[in-house]
């Protein structure tokens, strides 16, 4: 039976465990702007879903559906609500025309949309102090240390704040 190595990564592999970790938290921040736009009015359509319907899945999920109606008025557009919703349920929203796609507008969906970027803004406050971990250096650890858990809680606890808000 092999035996698992319980060497540490070398030199190339610390740095692309830091180099990684770098890019996971560039996507979190980047994939969330286009939801936050939505969510604040800065792009799409403002106007009101209203849950028509939400099925069941089982173990707790929901496949809910309704309709968008402009605030400049035109026809009914069908959405897919978000899994938490009620049927018969009305909030402001923003609709995405490109792809359908609605938030919530107003402090619940800024929030909401917060949740993703504040996770990417976390992992990045960490990366210095990873990359001195990783490269064995220990001068500036304190100082990553002292500056980047401090943002990196902040930033978790918005987060945080966002998933609460959104269910």
């Amino acid at each position: 039976m092999p035996v698992a190595s319980t060497r540490p990564p070398g030199r190339p592999g610390r740095a692309l465990l830091v180099l990684l970790w770098i890019v996971l938290g560039v996507v979190a921040l980047v994939s969330g702007i286009p939801g936050l736009r939505l969510a604040t009015g800065a792009s799409g359509v403002p106007g009101t879903v209203v849950v028509e319907e939400c099925t069941a899945l089982g173990r707790g999920r929901y496949d809910c559906r309704g309709t968008f109606t402009a605030d400049a008025g035109g026809s009914a557009v069908p959405v897919v609500a978000p899994p938490e919703s009620t049927a018969g349920e009305r909030w402001p929203a923003q609709l995405d025309p490109a792809d359908g796609r609605t938030v919530r507008a107003g402090p619940v969906g800024v929030w909401t949309a917060l949740a993703v970027p504040l996770l990417g803004i976390a992992v990045l406050a960490l990366a210095p102090l990873f990359a001195f971990a990783a490269s064995g250096t220990r001068r500036g650890r304190r100082a990553a240390a002292l500056v980047g858990i401090p943002i990196a809680a902040l930033a978790m606890a918005g987060a945080l704040g966002g998933v609460i808000v959104s269910s």
